[in-house]
């Protein structure tokens, strides 16, 4: 039997940890600087730039996919052996 958390798809509840997720990826980026946000035009348009400490975003957006993947995995609750597969695999790949 599936757990249900918000909606049958759990699209809601992954919204949720995407957002938080990046939410304190902004933070900790912000706090630290180690991203650099640069004016592009007088109207304040702002642009990340590929700064050699970036792997910090790098590391959090790979996270935040695997997080996804084994959130839905494990919520489903219908383990079988090419969900498990496939897990592994789209896991591997973001590692």
């Amino acid at each position: 039997m599936a757990v249900e958390v918000l909606d049958d798809n759990y699209l809601a509840l992954i919204g949720i940890v995407t957002v938080g997720l990046q939410f304190i990826g902004y933070l900790i980026a912000y706090c630290l600087q180690v991203d650099k946000v640069r004016k592009l035009c007088r109207w304040s348009v702002r642009m990340l730039s590929t700064a050699p400490n970036s792997q910090l975003t790098d590391f959090l957006g790979s996270m935040n996919y695997v997080l996804n993947v084994i959130l839905t995995l494990f919520l489903g609750n219908n383990l079988i052996a090419r969900q498990l597969y496939l897990t592994f695999f789209v896991v591997a790949a973001r590692l």
